[in-house]
């Protein structure tokens, strides 16, 4: 099994991800199946979930979202499932470390 995910927040009315901003991040993962049971269908899952959250402190946040599903049936390639699914996520961080222990910020421009 392989999997390949790609995805990122992006703080809509805030310039950084702290509590009280609401973000938009778009999630693609794909995952992909390998070995001698899978002859004619490698694709087992395509996800596309596009998501809203908000982040209500440092270790609270919710976020929810659409996401669309493709994938190929492993008995049968050519049969492709496709579904819709609502999603909500609570983020709960059990880190109860001091700030001045955390690993710093990530900073993409300098």
């Amino acid at each position: 099994r392989w999997r390949y995910k790609f995805f990122m927040k992006i703080p809509l009315n805030k310039p950084t991800l702290k509590p009280g901003t609401i973000y938009f991040s778009p999630d693609v993962e794909l995952i992909m199946q390998s070995g001698a049971r899978v002859i004619d269908s490698p694709l087992e899952d395509l996800r596309i979930y596009p998501l809203f959250g908000y982040i209500v402190n440092p270790r609270f946040g919710v976020s929810s979202g659409m996401m669309y599903t493709f994938g190929q049936n492993l008995s049968m390639g050519g049969n492709y499932r496709q579904r819709w699914i609502f999603r909500v996520n609570a983020y709960l961080s059990l880190d109860f470390r001091r700030f001045e222990d955390k690993i710093p910020e990530s900073k993409f421009f300098d």
